[in-house]
């Protein structure tokens, strides 16, 4: 018990006199104070769950979980579903179960047209292999919720026909069901009143590659091609299953003079902003103007940080310099066991392990 109190800073002298006297070899006359502690019963109270603060700390943080979204840190992945670097890896299904084992509670899923018809996951134009989507979604509805019931997050990158996104829809339907969040209950949610949903994440309109036309008609055709040049419809199924609209960069740092409420239309709506963009704003210094309205925004507004595009080894940066600025959902490789990942996995193992964690109040 000495050892408990003087070497363990252990608080709480009934709690560890409980455990010396479960693992202690107490004889039918002997009190625990005399009781003998064996080799392994020592190893075994260092590791028992009343000697282990990160634990102690569960139940506080499973209760400080009714704030809006933007008040917590998520346990987030970059490409998910790639086993090593960012060109010539494999994809794999298996990445998803293992991570949201290990608690994290945002992923990613890279969308592309089958040859068949059946939508894949990949990281496009690289040689980088595919897997089947619908085995992605049956991984991730297998363990979605076997280490928290926090909600899971799925960033969808969305690359695929009309056709494509329909039979996304009908595989998400099939295997969530009830489980997807809708975006009006979304806006107004904490993560305790979303314990056990799936909030898909996606834009809705997407990008296409601009071609040139060989007539003076619209070169438009049945491929789902919105009136505006250069983006692409959603498919209507699809687009009713979107819980958190992915929203440009250049919106989400904006604030209006006249603005009265910052929050006001963002429940919902998350933007994406480069690992680039939180390197700058630290190296402008603690007191930058950057960096407070960062912080201010982020306050109101999700924010997903990715890595950049250069670390093609699917390395990671510093994530603290991103959740310093105040982004909630900041990406990491995390198929690379480097110094980032490792920052990113200790903060949340801290965190209660349960992939979230309250931000400091602005």
């Amino acid at each position: 018990l000495a050892f408990c109190a003087g070497e363990q800073q252990e608080a709480d002298e009934a709690a560890a006199r409980q455990a010396w006297e479960r693992l202690a070899d107490v004889g039918a006359e002997e009190s625990p104070e005399e009781a003998s502690l064996s080799l392994c019963g020592f190893v075994q109270q260092l590791l028992c769950p009343e000697a282990n603060n990160m634990l102690a700390g569960r139940a506080e943080a499973e209760r400080d979980l009714d704030e809006p979204l933007t008040s917590y840190y998520v346990a987030t992945s970059h490409n998910s579903f790639l086993v090593g670097n960012q060109l010539t890896s494999r994809s794999s299904a298996a990445m998803y179960r293992r991570q949201l084992l290990q608690g994290l509670r945002s992923l990613e899923i890279d969308c592309w047209d089958g040859s068949d018809g059946q939508p894949v996951v990949t990281h496009g134009n690289t040689l980088c292999s595919k897997v089947p989507f619908a085995e992605v979604i049956a991984a991730i509805a297998e363990t979605a919720f076997a280490r928290s019931t926090l909600p899971v997050v799925l960033s969808l990158e969305n690359h695929c026909s009309l056709e494509q996104q329909g039979e996304m829809a009908r595989i998400m339907k099939a295997a969530f069901g009830s489980r997807l969040a809708a975006a009006e209950h979304v806006a107004r949610c904490s993560p305790n009143a979303l314990r056990g949903h799936v909030l898909l994440k996606a834009k809705t309109t997407t990008k296409v590659p601009k071609r040139k036309s060989r007539s003076r008609r619209s070169s438009s055709r049945n491929d789902g091609s919105a009136a505006e040049a250069g983006t692409r419809a959603v498919c209507q199924e699809f687009a009713e299953l979107i819980g958190l609209r992915s929203t440009p960069a250049k919106q989400f740092l904006v604030v209006e003079d006249d603005e009265q409420d910052p929050a006001a239309g963002w429940g919902n709506r998350i933007s994406s902003l480069p690992e680039q963009d939180f390197v700058a704003v630290a190296k402008e210094g603690s007191r930058s103007p950057r960096l407070l309205l960062f912080q201010q925004i982020c306050a109101v507004r999700l924010c997903r940080a990715y890595p950049s595009k250069w670390r093609t080894d699917s390395s990671n940066g510093d994530p603290l310099l991103a959740w310093r600025a105040g982004a909630q959902h900041v990406a990491l490789n995390l198929q690379t066991n480097d110094l980032g990942a490792q920052l990113h996995m200790a903060f949340f193992h801290a965190a209660a392990g349960s992939g979230s964690a309250r931000r400091p109040p602005r």
